[in-house]
């Protein structure tokens, strides 16, 4: 076994290189000989086989996704000493059956960065895409996590960190995801694959940004109270420092986190979170794909706030399309009030048509006017009226300053 120790690297390569073959066959065998690797060598060479297993937890190839996430419960199943439990043991998936003694040698064995890296990971491909991938990480964490809300807790700074990296395409802003992961990322592999279990570069990032968006809800879904205050943060600074992608994953996730939670909290948070709905609507860096989807986070927030949410973020909309100083965050601001009008307009328009029509009515406000009857249409009838009479005040006042 001394011997062999030297060699665990390239044997696990080799089990890697066999788990994506297109041959079922040879997966089959390489999963057999990936279980036999980490029964042999998983004690003694556990600082090899952890992290190569933990990178490919969150790669490209769901095949290697799924068999990476058997092997690394059968590692912490050998050094927690713990038997691994079946999903069909409890329905619930987010039920941690492990028990703290378990949790407890891992985290002393594994080391606290290396364990709530490995955490995270776990946690993150419970929501994966392909189901098998998600039953083989459920599996897992319900063998070695004695309670979830806890264990989120533990590990919120670096879960954080690391689905906000998520957000970012692999492409083109690697080094800005290492930066904020705090930790390096799985590698991502975009070549073609036969069968199709490799990804394009694009469906990669898109994938990564809907599970990170998933997971960022799915944490203040179980710890809102306290992950809202750490997490918009650093949402902003993504938003900040990338590029439109990354932007619209930002609104991706910020859509996801308004949309989960709670109204009570939604209406107590609204300070953290109306900022960057309005930053992505009509921000400097706003673009028409990120107004787009940051309307999509509005739309979350307000299904969440109600009415609060109108009155923290149209008026601020409203200043930036008066700005006389930029003409460009003015053509922003508009576009802003068309996109969030376009959906739910019949409950929107009672707060911005008012905003709209108040006197003096500048031409910005006119052409913002415009460009909203554009998209609400049968739901702008209620104030058809209204929008009448403002509009003949209007042009009164301007033929007696005449």
């Amino acid at each position: 076994d001394a011997d062999f120790g030297d060699h665990v690297q390239d044997a696990l390569k080799a089990v890697l290189d066999g788990l994506a073959d297109d041959a079922d066959a040879i997966r089959d065998v390489a999963l057999l000989a990936g279980k036999q690797l980490v029964r042999a060598h998983g004690d003694a060479q556990l600082h090899v086989l952890l992290p190569s297993l933990e990178g490919q937890l969150l790669g490209p190839r769901w095949r290697l996704r799924e068999a990476a996430a058997r092997l690394l419960g059968e590692l912490l199943c050998l050094i927690g000493d713990a038997r691994q439990v079946g999903v069909a043991e409890f329905d619930d998936a987010d039920a941690a059956l492990g028990d703290e003694e378990t949790a407890n040698k891992l985290r002393k064995r594994i080391g606290g960065a290396a364990w709530r890296n490995t955490i995270s990971s776990l946690y993150i491909a419970r929501l994966d895409a392909v189901q098998g991938v998600r039953q083989a990480a459920v599996e897992v964490w319900k063998t070695v996590v004695p309670n979830t809300p806890r264990m989120l807790r533990e590990v919120l700074e670096t879960l954080v960190r690391r689905l906000v990296a998520m957000l970012t395409p692999v492409s083109s802003s690697q080094d800005d995801a290492e930066r904020l992961q705090g930790v390096q990322q799985p590698e991502y592999n975009t070549s073609d694959d036969e069968d199709g279990d490799e990804l394009e570069a694009d469906d990669i990032n898109v994938e990564r940004q809907r599970v990170a968006s998933r997971a960022l809800g799915d944490v203040v879904l179980k710890i809102g109270d306290r992950v809202i205050p750490e997490l918009m943060p650093l949402l902003q600074e993504a938003f900040d420092n990338g590029d439109e992608a990354t932007r619209v994953g930002v609104c991706l996730g910020l859509a996801e986190v308004c949309g989960a939670t709670p109204q009570r909290q939604a209406n107590e948070k609204l300070d953290l979170l109306a900022p960057p709905v309005v930053e992505a609507l009509c921000g400097p860096n706003a673009s028409p794909r990120i107004t787009a989807h940051a309307a999509m986070a509005f739309h979350a927030l307000h299904g969440q706030a109600g009415p609060r949410a109108v009155e923290e973020v149209v008026p601020e909309v409203l200043r930036r399309l008066d700005d006389d100083s930029d003409d460009r965050g003015a053509t922003r601001a508009r576009g802003a009030l068309r996109e969030i009008c376009r959906r739910r307009a019949r409950e929107l328009l009672t707060g911005v048509i008012p905003q709209l029509l108040k006197r003096p009515m500048s031409e910005r406000r006119a052409d913002a006017l415009g460009a909203v009857a554009d998209v609400a249409a049968s739901a702008l009838r209620p104030f058809v009226a209204t929008v009448v009479r403002a509009a003949l005040a209007e042009l009164g006042a301007e033929t007696e300053h005449a």
